[in-house]
């Protein structure tokens, strides 16, 4: 399950033996999402920067983004 969009296709990843499925779950009920929500409220939510770049630079997050396996956010400065 993801909360990430666009929601991932299996082409996407180079494989053929996954059976990918969207869930709307707008009760929070699966992962753990109502308290991901109620941290966020608090400000308490830790983020990750995987990697900061400029704006000129944004091309570039968006290759990296739809390129390469990433961990963390990818932070575009305006």
């Amino acid at each position: 399950m993801t909360i990430t969009f666009p929601v991932t296709q299996t082409e996407w990843l180079g494989r053929d033996d996954l059976d990918l499925r969207f869930v709307l779950d707008m009760e929070g009920r699966f992962g753990g999402m109502g308290e991901v929500a109620e941290d966020a409220v608090r400000g308490e939510l830790d983020v990750t920067v995987g990697r900061r770049y400029t704006l000129d630079q944004g091309p570039q997050a968006i290759a990296d983004f739809a390129n390469r396996h990433t961990t963390g956010k990818l932070v575009v400065r305006i």
